[in-house]
């Protein structure tokens, strides 16, 4: 046989293996509906899983896409999961899942039992967006009154993603989050999420941060803790702090730029940590006419007073998480890990007892660069 056919043979052999590839595990597009988000509580009395899921209906005549809730019970989540189907009629498909709302009760039980299934179901998704549900079941969540075209679980995730211009809370995927709470030197932290009664309808606010040691939440920041929390967190932060210069006297300072610097230091077989922040920041707002922060003199106390202000914000969250929790919420323990390994592999098993005894200082340098469109102060006339 010459090279020709040869060739001609070897591309026929090719071209029939993909005629007669199939996929054996290929589904309809009509026997699949599709998660947009999942809610668990736990019922108190039986222990059983309740799981609340946001489904996404497609209609081809109107041409919008619209979500509906299903409840369902198992004694295990995939269970639950499972016994959504009975009620829907058609498979589940999960890669489009957005958010992962847990219980407080659940979290504060122990959430590795509800993560395990997300962890090892390859269809699940793994970068859902983690949230505790503050003080409500976390299906009031998802069961919320809402609009027609309206996806609870797409604007929750659009409001994890522009967390970085807000502050109050961070962004967590339950991949991330599993990492977390697996590794020494660093605990979990989540975002809350809460339901909010207005005058005329009701709605979902993200706000603070549920703290953990181990897999169990031991307590909370508040959401004005959380925005000092973020400045180490947040990769690049963007949001306002408003900085109280005297009672019932703010300005408002929008953060640009913000470099972090830790450095471990070794001081007799101990360790220091030396945080220091250097902020490039905007002066966006002032609620008095009195003063003007323009001047130069005016500039250095409000430079000051935000320093301190941000300082003490931070050293606060250390203490507390030092005394009151127990567990290293900044994960300082990973830069320990990272600038002394010699160092780490002899404190890294007794790390949260080490982290409560270890010095650790903050230093902020506020860069006050802009003031907007204007320097002046609007100063209304007699």
């Amino acid at each position: 046989m010459n090279i020709k056919k040869r060739f001609i043979l070897i591309c026929m052999i090719i071209i029939f293996s993909i005629s007669f590839c199939g996929c054996w595990d290929y589904i309809e597009m009509n026997d699949v509906k599709y998660i947009a988000g999942m809610a668990i509580d736990k019922d108190n009395k039986t222990g059983r899983y309740i799981l609340t899921t946001e489904v996404l209906e497609a209609s081809v005549s109107s041409q919008i896409i619209t979500s509906s809730i299903i409840e369902s019970q198992g004694e295990t989540v995939h269970e639950a999961v499972r016994d959504v189907i009975k009620k829907v009629g058609q498979m589940l498909q999960a890669s489009h899942a957005k958010v992962f709302i847990v219980s407080e009760n659940i979290a504060k039980e122990g959430i590795v039992p509800v993560l395990d299934l997300v962890n090892r179901d390859a269809e699940i998704r793994n970068d859902m967006w983690i949230m505790i549900a503050k003080s409500n079941r976390a299906a009031d969540i998802l069961n919320k009154k809402k609009d027609e075209d309206e996806i609870i679980s797409f604007d929750l995730s659009d409001s994890a993603r522009n967390s970085r211009f807000i502050g109050k809370y961070g962004k967590v995927d339950v991949l991330e989050f599993i990492d977390n709470i697996s590794s020494k030197g660093i605990s979990g932290i989540v975002p809350m999420v809460k339901v909010v009664k207005g005058k005329k309808r009701i709605n979902f606010e993200v706000g603070g941060t549920a703290i953990f040691k181990s897999d169990k939440m031991v307590g909370q920041l508040e959401e004005k803790e959380t925005m000092f929390l973020q400045l180490l967190k947040e990769k690049k932060p963007k949001y306002v702090i408003p900085i109280e210069m005297d009672e019932n006297n703010y300005v408002s300072l929008e953060l640009s730029k913000v470099k972090k610097k830790i450095k471990v230091k070794d001081k007799n077989g101990k360790i220091d940590i030396n945080i220091k922040l250097c902020m490039d920041v905007d002066l966006s707002e002032m609620d008095t006419k009195e003063v003007n922060f323009d001047s130069e003199d005016k500039k250095q106390q409000l430079k000051l007073k935000a320093e301190k202000t941000i300082e003490n914000g931070i050293n606060s969250i250390i203490e507390k998480s030092k005394n009151q929790y127990k567990t290293d919420v900044l994960g300082l323990g990973k830069i320990v890990e990272q600038q002394r390994p010699k160092q780490w592999e002899k404190i890294c098993n007794d790390w949260d007892k080490v982290y409560s005894q270890t010095p650790t200082k903050t230093k902020v340098n506020i860069n006050i660069r802009y003031s907007g469109l204007t320097n002046k102060n609007i100063t209304p006339k007699n």
